[in-house]
């Protein structure tokens, strides 16, 4: 079966283009990607203990806000902040319940979260910054723990 095409000028210097396209017979097509990432995320670990945490900094003067923690093996690099209207930074992530450790990364010096729940000493003569995940239901319902 041959396709057709015709192209058709409306005015001068435009044109428009119309194909006869028939889908290919044996191929499925990739659902539709209607719901957001975070819906499809919940639906990847629909099964599984998992809660979308936030962890939210501020300071209107910060250029670049990272996140390390026991949840990313003490590597901010990889969770990065979003900053947010006023000076607020934020990350969400997903995490089991546990109990994590963390310091923000703030223009290239680490800081304490002066909003977190607790604090543990670490090996550097500082404190780490405490998040408790409880296993709430909170996963199913979507909403997020914050800080």
């Amino acid at each position: 079966m041959k396709k057709t095409m015709s192209i058709k000028q409306d005015r001068p210097g435009q044109t428009k283009s119309s194909a006869a396209i028939t889908k290919p017979r044996g191929v499925k097509p990739l659902p539709e990607a209607a719901q957001e990432p975070a819906a499809q995320v919940n639906e990847h670990y629909a099964n599984s203990e998992v809660s979308r945490v936030t962890f939210e900094y501020f300071d209107a003067s910060a250029k670049e806000v990272l996140i390390g923690g026991s949840f990313n093996h003490w590597q901010p690099s990889t969770t990065p902040m979003t900053q947010q209207r006023g000076g607020k930074w934020s990350a969400e992530l997903l995490l089991k319940p546990d109990h994590y450790e963390y310091r923000f990364v703030v223009d290239g010096e680490w800081k304490d979260d002066p909003m977190a729940c607790g604090y543990s000493p670490n090996p550097f003569n500082g404190l780490n910054s405490v998040r408790e995940v409880k296993s709430s239901g909170s996963h199913s319902s979507g909403q997020p723990q914050r800080s």
